[in-house]
């Protein structure tokens, strides 16, 4: 076997020719008290001295400290491919930063006054700045500021967009800018006039006095394709004398041409939208609607001045609702219900392309079939027990058929408190990528009696079952996640069911029974006291049955049969009144592993891979077993397979005899009940942490501190004994599958 690299090591071939290196970017530091022309950590320069001597792609640090006004011209600055970067230390503050100097990025500066990109200014961004009580104004190309915070301005807009092209307003959040009261001048959030090319997206934008977003005339000199896409957009959320609540958004001046208002979420004060050329607006939750007469698709409306917005809901997708925010007073404008969101679309008309919205203000892809800048992961729809609507939302919830017949892949189904009584349900349902999920609201109990389902990809998560549950073989990919079943148990005929992280407590017949499926997963769930098998499995492939508790079923923890192919049973801990821990002699291609069968007897068929297990009763033995420490078995079948002392096996017995140096017998052992040191099991209460449950026992440790196994490699060759064996099958060193 060839030795493996250690992490970070790289191998290079024997005749790879030596690569030439690109040389260190230039990296220079200033300071406002800085002087001469070094600009290194001991002997930093001024800010202009930096930006004079930097060549392209070179990294400038400015140390803190209050730089002033900042107006910088005459330097060659970087190119597009390799910008000039100056990264604000903490501390570092501007009154004035003022650059006529191509393709800088700013990284974290604090400006107290404005900031302005002069039209020399080519290829500028501005990332993570804070402007606290300043304003920016943008007079450039290829301009980006992201992810930035603009507060607290007086008669001044938070950015200002004049003369440029192709500039974008990104991730940002601009909040308070008030006007002086007697002062005529309009204060904006985001003003935008004779530009082309304007993206504004994914921001938060409100309290500022006259307008969160405006379209202006500016000089008359006309703008085309702006495109404002996933913003949560707010006028003034509590009117004052210095913010006196004008408008949400103003587009109206038809001077603008193919504007693009797309996936907005827009409240707290009128949206006053024009008929402009080409305008689309598709997509958007409008809490009040000035005027509706420019055309809109697939929007929400809750309320409008005139009516005029009568006649464009209901159709074009369009319709009336209310919705839900989260915190809209702090300008948290997330649903707290997607149902509230939720469209009928229409084809819109437009192609997919850039001036459509493909992300949510969280970075999320847009569903189509929610309106607003908030587009969860999952489309809730809210159900209730006498649920009546076809909204499906909080204020008019349906039943549980009427979402199951609405949801699409990926929706979420949120139940309210209440019995369900017995359900049998059918439909479309999701997919593998994005299974529906049906689960209680928050803080709700929700209970069934029984469940039939025979829908394909649905996630039933933290339920109750007190008659079962049924899957039929159309019900392909249900998940049961967190559920609990008391009184009767699961009976699966759908292939690709997952079981996972759940109770199953107390019925006559069996816990879990799988029939005629393949690729069955049941793992880390517990079944107790069943008057059957906990977990039987008749025919089908690909099944797996790990890290379960399973104890005090009658007839048996595991039984596989029907000729099932391919099962893997490993991590399980079987324990109490069992009268079989696991029979797998009906099936083929069977990998148990890791087991603690504490109880029962076991029964392996001819070919099944057996290793590092605890046994405590082994019946049958014609499998080939490896690393397994076993504390009883039957003599007249066993003595000679189970190879005691070879392939790593092992009893308490034979290890005292080795050390005495004696030649090991098998022992020949009365019925479990009679031979087992094992304490009764009291409760298992969690699945994997059965074994703590043994009374009087560590549950890492064997009952005899002398047993040890020596795992074997693929040879057959014994490896040096490990001591202080785990019954978990931690510590027997033995390699396991992928």
């Amino acid at each position: 076997m060839a030795a493996a690299l250690s992490l970070g090591a790289v191998a290079a071939p024997a005749n790879a020719a030596t690569v030439a290196t690109s040389p260190a970017a230039q990296e220079l530091t200033v300071s406002p008290a800085g002087s001469g022309n070094q600009c290194t950590t001991a002997a930093p320069c001024t800010l202009a001295s930096a930006l004079t001597v930097a060549t392209p792609g070179a990294a400038i640090t400015a140390l803190p400290g209050e730089y002033g006004a900042q107006i910088l011209r005459g330097m060659r600055g970087g190119t597009a491919e390799q910008p000039i970067t100056v990264t604000a230390s903490d501390g570092a503050t501007f009154q004035r930063l003022e650059t006529h100097v191509p393709h800088v990025t700013w990284v974290a500066p604090h400006i107290t006054v404005v900031l302005y990109v002069h039209p020399t200014a080519v290829g500028t961004v501005v990332e993570r700045a804070h402007l606290e009580g300043a304003g920016s104004f943008v007079r450039s190309t290829d301009v980006v500021i992201r992810d930035s915070l603009f507060e607290n301005g007086t008669a001044i807009d938070g950015i200002q967009i004049k003369d440029s092209r192709r500039v974008t307003f990104s991730g940002n959040t601009v909040r308070n800018y008030s006007l002086i009261p007697g002062n005529n001048v309009h204060v904006d959030c985001v003003q935008v006039f004779d530009s082309h090319d304007v993206t504004i997206e994914r921001n938060s934008l409100r309290d500022c006095s006259n307008s969160a977003i405006i379209l202006s005339n500016g000089n008359g000199y006309g703008s085309s394709n702006i495109h404002i896409l996933s913003n949560f957009i707010q006028g003034c959320t509590v009117v004052t004398t210095v913010c006196v609540g004008g408008s949400s958004i103003d587009t109206r001046e038809p001077v603008f041409v193919g504007t693009v208002i797309r996936n907005n979420t827009i409240a707290t004060g009128p949206a006053r939208i024009g008929a402009t050329p080409g305008l689309i607006f598709d997509r958007n939750i409008v809490e009040y609607f000035f005027g509706c007469d420019a055309p809109m698709t697939n929007t929400i409306v809750v309320a409008s001045r005139y009516a005029s917005c009568l006649p464009q809901l209901g159709v074009d997708g369009n319709r009336s609702g209310s919705v839900t925010f989260v915190d809209a007073a702090s300008g948290d404008l997330r649903l707290m219900s997607a149902g509230d969101a939720q469209l009928s679309p229409i084809d819109s008309g437009m192609a997919i392309d850039s001036r459509m919205a493909l992300i949510d203000i969280d970075g999320q892809p847009v569903k189509d079939s929610i309106a607003g800048a908030h587009s969860p992961i999952t489309i809730a729809l809210s159900v209730s027990v006498k649920g009546t609507g076809t909204a499906c939302t909080s204020l008019e919830p349906c039943s549980l058929s009427t979402a199951l017949g609405q949801a699409e892949p990926g929706s979420a189904l949120e139940l309210a408190s209440g019995d369900y009584g017995r359900v049998s349900v059918s439909g479309a349902g999701g997919s593998a990528a994005e299974p529906i999920v049906v689960q209680p609201a928050n803080g709700a109990v929700v209970r069934f009696a029984k469940l039939t389902t025979a829908i394909p990809h649905v996630h039933w998560h933290s339920l109750s079952f007190t008659a079962g549950v049924a899957t039929s073989a159309g019900a392909t990919g249900t998940i049961l996640d967190g559920v609990s079943l008391s009184g009767a148990g699961a009976y699966i005929l759908a292939s690709d069911v997952v079981i996972r992280d759940s109770a199953f407590t107390g019925g006559s017949g069996d816990g879990i029974h799988v029939r005629s499926a393949d690729r069955v997963t049941i793992e880390n769930t517990s079944v107790t006291g069943f008057g059957g098998d906990c977990v039987q499995i008749i025919g089908g492939t690909g099944h797996s049955i790990r890290d379960n508790a399973l104890q005090d079923c009658a007839a048996a923890a595991v039984i596989v049969g029907g000729n099932a192919d391919n099962v893997l049973v490993a991590g399980n801990i079987v324990a109490g009144k069992v009268g079989v821990a696991l029979d797998v002699r009906d099936a083929t291609g069977v990998t148990v592993r890791d087991n603690q069968l504490l109880s029962g007897s076991t029964r392996f068929g001819d070919g099944a891979a057996v290793d590092a297990n605890t046994i405590a009763y082994l019946g049958e033995c014609d499998a080939k077993l490896s690393n397994s420490v076993v504390l009883a078995w039957n003599a007249g079948l066993c003595a000679l397979p189970l190879a005691l002392g070879r392939l790593g096996n092992s009893t308490p017995q034979v290890l005292v005899a080795r050390e005495e140096g004696t030649t090991a017998a098998p022992v020949d052992a009365p019925e479990v009940a009679e031979v087992t040191e094992f304490p009764e099991v009291t409760e298992i209460t969690e699945p994997l942490e059965a074994a703590a449950a043994i009374e009087g026992q560590d549950a890492t440790t064997t009952s005899d501190p002398a047993v040890e196994v020596a795992p074997v490699d693929e040879t057959g060759t014994a490896a040096e004994a490990t001591t202080g064996v785990e019954i978990d099958g931690a510590n027997l060193d033995v390699a396991e599958e992928e």
